[in-house]
């Protein structure tokens, strides 16, 4: 059962590993185990005074076929081997320990052409599916899928079938969704299970398994073996039935619906000659440029900056002072890693930061980047040394800002004809004005980590406040401001904090109030309250009737467990582009109730949702509630989306509402925020060419999950399609 290399004689076709256990180890166990059988047999027949030949086992006892009275307990023929020795026969070793060998002839060492037979049988497997490819999305459905195993005898059948299960769900993942995917520097971006996408039970359907047995002549159980067999077997399998669906050849496996879509569709529509790409406007939040900025900094200065941080602080900077003083050291490049499903940094272009009253939650792009300086010498001593810090990228006038502390803001400026930390010659430029006028911008090193000494679980410490009123959570809301968080459902926060893309000092729990946890109609509104889950909101009898877009969208809403916690109002608070609530409350048009201490204020949805992550929400603001318009008369409704796995964030989600002539369209996963376009007068033969001209004006970008092209027709086949079902339901 056991094989050490150090010590036992090995070779290719030797023992239990690559799925020998049935046809090798499991033969040496048999073995083994008659040994036992007859040990006790001569021990049970001894006491007994039977012939050992005629002793037999069942239901836990040891008895004679010629006289069943005579019997003993197992257990007590086994112990007798190890407590009463005086018991066993003459000449018999006490204890119950036995080997099992075994070495079939058949398995020679290699010939003189060097080659080998590297195991002694060999099963087989034959497999067939059906499968449907949504040409508009590239998306493959298994319908069914059959598989034939011919194994030799099947010495446990449960097993065998979990086996098929195993390698069938492996297999599905290799065929459509898992991959290494790596950027043009060389750094891995599929490096966690949001983007190396492992099949779940919903993309896994459940495959007819059938056996042939066929015992094998050459092992004395009769057993072939089943390993891992559709691993192989149904990668192939799927790109076949891919092929005969699509008509396409030259396919390379993942078949991700990008890749397949490409494929399928070919060139996109040109972009129309009468429009010409969007540009930024000057003064305007992003940040545009292209390549790499190196950072020329030393561990020491690292090291005194983190050892100097203010107490009060939790996102101290190193000031400009401290890193002009910095010895020269080789610099590395700045990059911004990933979060989850989406990149920071598309298409080479560096994502716009996230400025103030992000509902309370860090963008995507304002996810710090890392800055590493490696050393001969450290203060532990010396050694190689890793040593790495979060960058910020801030404009140097920016005053405002959930997570822009003034004092650092302020603290890092520098001259006209000086960048803040001097690099290969260059600085960051953004376009725009500054407060100098430049255009440089300030660099920010905050939150130090990876220092000797340093480690850290997650998430950061905070406190906590488990709120009794609404006026009680604005209270602290308007103490704490920045350093404050709203926890309601925590389904989006709470993995934030356990990453440390946000570390808040304080947690205002207002889950448990009464108050804020309601869905009603308020005249021609439904007004959902900001503790009220999705869940909540899915089961509310009227919402088909009243509010059908959100009816069509809630399902496609994370996963039942997180709906039974999320809730809608953290969900817009949250603002991530690809979610289903914010675009449908930009496309009803709705509303988003915030309170503080000076009141109540109604934010129109086009005004609250302002970029990636990015809210109109004040820090010292509650969200009290939103509100969507009911359903209006001669009006019909249609929700889509493409994910890769369901439960995932949209690639591209479409939302419509539409009428005989006009109709409303709502985009989201390919702008940094929900986008709407109206159309009060748009024919069935117009339909096309406004689409193509909408999705060219989205842009779109490139990430593993898609590349702007494949989002650009995602918004024109599924707006098609969207429109004709809004279309079709005022019948």
């Amino acid at each position: 059962m056991e094989r050490d290399t150090q010590r036992d004689p090995w070779s290719i076709a030797t023992g239990n590993y690559s799925s020998r256990f049935s046809s090798s180890t499991a033969v040496a166990a048999k073995l083994a185990a008659q040994k036992i059988r007859d040990k006790l047999a001569r021990i049970a027949a001894h006491v007994l005074g039977v012939s050992a030949a005629e002793i037999g086992f069942a239901e836990g006892k040891v008895f004679s076929y010629q006289d069943p009275a005579k019997s003993l307990r197992f257990s007590r023929v086994a112990g007798t081997a190890h407590w009463s020795p005086g018991e066993l026969p003459p000449g018999m070793e006490p204890g119950v320990s036995e080997t099992g060998v075994w070495s079939p002839p058949e398995l020679e060492p290699p010939n003189d052409a060097d080659q080998i037979n590297t195991s002694l049988t060999y099963g087989f497997v034959f497999d067939y599916c059906g499968v449907e490819v949504d040409r508009d999305t590239g998306d493959v459905r298994i319908d069914r899928y059959v598989t034939m195993h011919d194994s030799g005898k099947l010495l446990n059948p449960l097993l065998a079938n979990g086996q098929v299960y195993g390698g069938f769900a492996w297999g599905v993942g290799a065929a459509l969704r898992e991959q290494f995917v790596y950027d043009e520097d060389g750094s891995f971006l599929s490096g966690t299970f949001a983007d190396y996408l492992c099949p779940t039970a919903c993309e896994v359907p459940e495959p007819l398994i059938l056996h042939m047995e066929t015992p094998s002549p050459l092992t004395p159980l009769g057993a072939k073996g089943i390993g891992e067999g559709n691993v192989m077997s149904t990668p192939v399998c799927i790109a076949n039935a891919v092929a005969d669906a699509t008509g396409l050849r030259d396919l390379r496996l993942p078949l991700t619906p990008s890749k397949l879509a490409a494929l399928i569709q070919g060139p996109e529509p040109a972009r129309p000659q009468a429009r010409v790409a969007p540009v930024a406007k000057p003064g305007g939040r992003g940040l545009h440029g292209r390549g790499s900025t190196l950072v020329s900094t030393s561990p020491q200065a690292l090291a005194d900056a983190a050892r100097s941080r203010p107490a009060r602080e939790s996102d101290p900077g190193l000031s400009c002072d401290a890193a002009r003083s910095a010895k020269p050291l080789r610099g590395y490049p700045v990059t911004r890693r990933r979060r989850g499903a989406r990149q920071v940094r598309r298409a080479g272009r560096v994502a716009r930061p996230s400025p103030p009253g992000g509902g309370g939650h860090l963008g995507h792009a304002e996810r710090p980047a890392r800055l590493v300086a490696r050393s001969r010498q450290h203060q532990a001593g010396a050694g190689s040394g890793r040593y790495a810090a979060r960058v910020r990228l801030r404009d140097r006038d920016q005053r405002q800002g959930r997570r822009c502390r003034r004092t650092n803001a302020r603290r890092c400026r520098a001259s006209a004809d000086e960048p803040v930390f001097p690099a290969a010659g260059r600085s960051l430029r953004r376009t725009g004005r500054t407060a100098s006028g430049d255009g440089t911008r300030g660099l920010m090193v905050a939150a130090f980590v990876g220092l000797p000494g340093n480690r850290q679980m997650k998430p950061a410490k905070f406190e906590y406040v488990r709120a009794r009123s609404v006026e009680e959570a604005v209270e602290h809301l308007a103490r704490r401001g920045e350093d404050a968080r709203i926890l309601a459902g925590g389904q989006s926060l709470v993995a934030m904090m356990n990453f440390r893309l946000v570390q808040p000092k304080l947690l205002i729990d207002i889950s448990g109030l009464p108050a804020l946890s309601y869905v009603r109609l308020d005249g021609g509104v439904v007004e959902v309250g900001a503790s009220a889950t999705q869940a909540k909101l899915m089961s509310w009898p009227d919402l088909a009737a009243t509010v059908p877009l959100l009816s069509a969208a809630l399902p496609h809403v994370g996963h039942f467990q997180t709906r039974s916690r999320g809730t809608v109002c953290g969900s817009i608070a949250h603002s991530d582009p690809s979610s289903e609530l914010p675009l449908c409350l930009a496309t009803l048009g709705g509303t988003v109730v915030l309170q503080s201490r000076a009141g109540r204020r109604e934010v129109p949805a086009a005004d609250f949702q302002i970029g990636l992550m990015l809210t109109a929400r004040r820090p010292d603001e509650l969200v009290v509630a939103v509100r969507f318009p009911v359903r209006a008369q001669r009006t019909g409704y249609a929700f889509m989306e493409m994910t890769e796995r369901h439960g995932d964030l949209a690639v591209c989600a479409v939302a419509v509402q539409a009428t005989d002539r006009a109709v409303r369209l709502g985009v989201g996963g390919v702008a940094d925020k929900p986008t709407v376009r109206d159309w009060r007068d748009l024919p069935a033969g117009g339909v096309e060419e406004a689409l193509n001209e909408f999705a060219w004006d989205l842009e779109g970008s490139d990430d593993i999950h898609g590349t702007a092209m494949y989002r650009r027709q995602l918004v024109r086949r599924l707006g098609h399609r969207a429109i004709l079902e809004a279309r079709a339901c005022l019948n």
